[in-house]
């Protein structure tokens, strides 16, 4: 290789492309052949050893050659395989994926990179069709390359282009020869000066990773890109359509040609259209479409009109035909707010990536169409795309079945954040880096312009703020006045005419929007990672507080796992599958389960978080009155009314669970409240006495098919628990002195009624076998006791990463241990009492609890309560992440694989925690364990499975309850108790990396009955868990719990 001054392209940031089209607005004309499936693939280590594409057999005459590709002396025959396009080479045997949140996994020296720059090569023989004019002018469009690529068709080089997820379209007609079989070939490099623009928060994959088309425009005539825009006069009775076009006319064959345009929409008794004469010269033309009663596009009404364009000769047949949906509306900062339409909007968002967990970024529009349905089931109604111009499909996808976007730039250099105290001097106000900036908003704008979805352009993300962001800027408005300007770094509104923040806490997001001043919104907050969100509600409720707070997008939709398949052929847990993230491929430096970090799973299914933001984001609020029985209903849409939901009633006793039951239903009628709109209605059934334990479920549903749900699909519900007279307490009666026998041994107490068998073991001061009518309930006696007092958890993933679990640690909360000062046992008047006094304290530190256990065995079962007193000479920690017991239940799964059974009145069916429950619903709901497992809830194990406000429950033989009081009142009727059932012990828990890592406790389900227990937060990027949804150990009280065989 001769020796060569100039740097190669990829490492050249004045360099971003080579003979590369003007970006243009997103359409696939009809003559257009797709070049997808399988290619032949070489993969070499560095960029020197890629093979080169053989010497061109026609003249290039529609590009000069490249000096910087090198020189290259004969090679041996490179050894090629096969790829399948769209894909990344890592996902397919080359290589392996690289996970960073921040860093940039090579060394910062921009624009270069390193030496061992792996290189794919792609070999892809195609025909141009026959059908096609003999003349026409051949394109070849790649709609997504990682990282940077050089193309050559039948040995021409045609151009190059970097910008991961921008697309590049090149005029190969004088390249293809038209006749027999042609041949592309593609050098992709991993990493390119672009990749220190491109470090988002996501897998490191490379790769031809979308569509490849090849296809056909007309020569001398065509639209080479059009722009459609609509304004909205006073009353918005009126809408022009306007269209701005771009035209290449040469009319060697023509004269003149004719551009008609038309609109169509089902409300339209026949298309409005226009049409318009050009001759030679003209490069560009401005067409409007007045509509009157138009039906306006929002996304709740996301109504499209169909928009054509049709180039024609003179008593020809048409040359070109566009059509495109478009959707007439309007955005503004209509009295300084974000408005759609001149009405302010409330954005209820996401954050959203491109990801499959089998191809990586490589996804397809049936992908993005599954999101987005889930989406919209869940009341979300707006997306960011980050942090990159997402699937060309999204855009459209989203106007036809109603999305607001944030459409973001390529670009994100967090990782010169590690590298000093000016990161932006790097590339964001360094002037050399100024082409690579404003190509990449060039590119987005250009694309996505026609989208009705698209609201706001975004300058990228946290990449600081430089002069290259006003350039961007000035672009953007410079190509579409149309819309607004986000970027979060921008604080001063310098660029950008939107304020907006990440993670901040709902107390300080109130503080920030007291006064006057721009709109609001959190670009990212309620951190979905693992268990969470937690403290969702505290967010809507200040959203709600200020009209400046317009909402925000929750990061993140789905977490970003790779599929890596189990290996049938290993014993153990090496034959399960799982889903993998940083460090799992050797890739370092890494940012390990960071990217696990989804409402949905890596599968793209609903997680128990999922759940949480469908109830948060309802567009209509439901308050019951338990007093008065009126129900409240406030439309909180924008801009549709309520006609199109159905109202239901239904009232169930969940209570005791003999009784438990659903009793009556009805149909609530409501008006078709306009939006901001309430009404208060009487409930029908007032007069009636209820039974005690009565909840009143309301729920509005669809009352037809729509677009993103079937009918019947419900939007909103509202629970109350209904008033009672609890009835008289009628104390039990006192079993005759032989019923209930109590034995005494140097090592247990042993307690005897006509149906069980209790044995308490005196060295731990607590319950260790049980046996009912024969059948052994607890698990067999070990070095544990079956019966326990318990302050700890598995961490969950915000503990891990917010300092939470490291702060329980640091006490000793997780190795707590047991000092038995007394157990003494004695006769009662139910039956026989035993007193525990132990020390709950751990290891190496001088702090514990005090707690008074007493079990008291009657006829019919078993009472446990629970005194418990903070102690100790050192500091103590301020708060715990639980307080309750641990009971070791025998496992009775069956041989045959059916799996034990949980039957429990509370709030289900999936988890729930102080600060994370909107999302359930009080009834009596039916699971095995292993569904309920809270070790699996989560493709990372962690703390879950908790369920709420629990009446009762029944697994294993056994049913517990909250033991009535000495005046024969239960405790908390409304919030009952928690529990969790699991299989495996919290220190597996902790230490597992995927449910597959985790090993059961032989015969053992761990029943977790809780008085309290701590909420989630969103720590891991965010507030923490709030301190009213603490534990706080100065404030631990008395509980008492009853069981008995059920």
């Amino acid at each position: 290789m001769s020796a060569r001054s100039e740097p190669p392209d990829y490492e050249n940031e004045a360099i971003v492309k080579r003979n590369r089209l003007p970006p243009r607005a997103y359409w696939i004309p009809p003559d257009a052949l797709l070049l997808d499936g399988v290619w032949d693939f070489h993969y070499a280590k560095c960029v020197i050893e890629a093979p080169d594409p053989p010497s061109p057999d026609v003249a290039p005459n529609t590009t000069s050659g490249d000096s910087s590709i090198p020189d290259s002396e004969p090679e041996p025959a490179p050894a090629w395989t096969s790829i399948t396009v769209p894909g990344h080479w890592q996902l397919q045997g080359h290589g392996h994926p690289h996970y960073t949140n921040i860093d940039f996994p090579f060394p910062v020296a921009p624009p270069r990179v390193p030496s061992e720059n792996t290189t794919g090569t792609y070999r892809r023989r195609f025909r141009v069709p026959s059908a096609w004019a003999a003349d026409a002018q051949v394109r070849l469009r790649f709609d997504g390359v990682d990282s940077a690529f050089h193309v050559w068709v039948n040995g021409v080089l045609v151009g190059y282009s970097q910008g991961s997820r921008n697309a590049a379209e090149f005029d190969v007609s004088g390249a293809v020869r038209r006749r027999g079989e042609e041949e592309v070939w593609v050098r992709v490099y991993r990493w390119c000066d672009g990749s220190y623009l491109e470090d988002q928060d996501m897998w490191w994959l490379s790769g031809i990773f979308r569509d490849v088309h090849l296809i056909a425009f007309p020569r001398e005539a065509r639209i080479e890109d059009f722009f459609a825009s609509t304004e909205l006069d006073n009353g918005g009775s009126k809408v022009p359509v306007k269209a701005t076009l771009k035209i290449a006319l040469t009319l060697t064959l023509y004269h003149d040609v004719i551009i008609t345009a038309s609109l169509t929409h089902p409300s339209l008794s026949a298309p409005i259209t226009t049409k318009v004469g050009l001759y030679t010269g003209v490069k560009s033309h401005h067409l409007t479409l007045p509509v009157r009663a138009p039906h306006l596009w929002t996304a709740e009404t996301p109504h499209l009109y169909t928009l054509t364009l049709t180039l024609s000769a003179p008593l020809s047949q048409p040359l070109q035909t566009i059509t495109h949906p478009i959707g007439l509306r309007t955005v503004s900062l209509h009295n300084n707010l974000i408005s759609i339409n001149n009405t302010p909007i409330h954005l209820r968002g996401v954050n959203h990536h491109d990801h499959n967990p089998d191809r990586g970024r490589a996804v397809s529009a049936a992908d993005i169409r599954t999101d987005i349905l889930l989406m919209k089931a869940h009341n979300i109604n707006a997306l960011r795309c980050s942090h990159y111009p997402p699937h060309p499909s999204l855009p459209t996808l989203a106007s036809e079945l109603g999305l607001y976007l944030i459409d973001e730039a390529d670009l994100e250099c967090h990782g010169f954040s590690s590298t000093g105290s000016t990161p932006e001097s790097w590339t964001s106000n360094n002037p050399a880096w100024r082409p690579a900036y404003v190509d990449r908003m060039a590119q987005l704008v250009a694309r996505d312009k026609n989208a009705s979805s698209v609201i706001i352009w975004s300058l990228g993300n946290e990449s600081f703020l430089g002069a290259n962001h006003g350039h961007m800027a000035a672009l953007a408005r410079k190509m579409d006045p149309t819309r607004l300007i986000h970027y979060e770094p921008d604080k001063d509104l310098k660029y950008a005419d939107i304020r907006s923040d990440m993670y901040l806490s709902p107390a300080a997001l109130l503080a920030q929007a007291q006064g006057p001043g721009p709109p609001i919104i959190l670009c990212e907050f309620a951190h979905a990672m693992g268990n969470a969100p937690g403290g969702l509600m505290a967010y809507i409720h200040a959203f709600r507080a200020s009209p400046r707070l317009q909402g925000g997008f929750i990061w993140e939709w789905a977490s970003h796992g790779l599929w890596v398949p189990g290996d049938p052929s290993k014993p153990g847990c090496e034959r399960e599958g799982y889903y993998a993230y940083g460090g799992e491929f050797g890739d370092q430096p890494n940012d390990g389960d960071f990217v696990i970090d989804g409402l949905c799973t890596s599968a793209h299914a609903p997680g128990p978080g999922l759940a949480e933001v469908n109830k948060a984001y309802a567009p209509v609020r439901i308050k019951i009155d338990e007093e008065s029985l009126r129900i409240h209903i406030i439309n909180e849409h924008d801009f549709q009314d309520l006609s199109y939901l159905s109202g239901s009633w239904s009232l169930a006793v969940v209570a005791p669970p003999s009784a438990a039951r659903q009793y009556d239903t009805g149909v609530l009628h409501f008006p078709p409240l306009v939006p901001g709109a309430s009404a208060t209605l009487p409930f029908a059934l007032h007069t009636f006495t209820f039974p005690p334990h009565t909840w009143l479920t309301v729920s509005l549903a669809t009352n037809k098919v729509t677009p993103w749900a079937s009918a019947g699909h419900e939007v909103a519900c509202a629970q109350a628990l209904l008033p009672f007279v609890p009835a008289a307490h009628v104390p039990p009666a006192l079993p005759a002195p032989n019923d209930i026998t109590l034995s005494t041994s140097r090592s247990t107490f042993t307690v005897t009624t006509p149906i069980s068998t209790l044995i308490f073991s005196r060295r731990f001061g607590a319950l260790s076998a049980w046996t009912a009518n024969g059948t052994e309930l607890l698990a067999a006696p070990s070095s544990v006791p079956n019966v326990r007092v318990s302050l700890t958890r598995p961490a969950t993933s915000n503990d891990t990463h917010g300092g939470d679990a490291a702060y329980f640690a640091s006490y000793g909360i997780g190795a707590m241990q047991t000092r038995v000062q007394s157990f003494t046992a004695a006769r009662c008047a139910a039956g026989i009492m035993l007193v525990a006094e132990t020390d709950l304290a751990p290891p190496v530190r001088a702090w514990g609890v005090r707690c008074g256990v007493t079990y008291t065995v009657g006829l019919t079962g078993l009472g446990v309560g629970v005194k418990m007193e903070p102690s100790g000479r050192e500091e103590k920690p301020a708060w715990v992440p639980r307080c309750g017991i641990e009971v070791r239940l025998r496992d009775r799964a069956g041989a045959g694989g059916e799996d034990m059974r949980v039957e429990y009145a509370g709030w289900g069916p999936g988890s729930a925690y102080a600060d994370r429950w909107l999302g359930a619903r009080m009834g009596v709901w039916r699971h095995t364990v292993r569904d309920m497992d809270g070790a699996l809830e989560y493709e990372v194990p962690q703390e879950g499975g908790n369920r709420l406000a629990v009446k009762w429950v029944r697994v294993g033989g056994v049913e517990v309850r909250r033991m009535q009081g000495e005046d024969g009142g239960v405790r908390d009727e409304e919030w009952g108790f928690a529990f969790q059932v699991s299989r495996y012990n919290d220190a597996d828990v902790d230490a597992a990396k995927h449910p597959r890592d985790l090993v059961p406790v032989p015969g053992v389900v761990r029943l977790r009955v809780d008085d309290v227990g701590s909420g989630v937060g969103t720590g891991a990027c965010g507030p923490g868990v709030a301190e009213e949804t603490r534990v706080w150990v100065n404030e631990l009280r008395e509980f008492r719990f009853w069981m008995e065989v059920g």
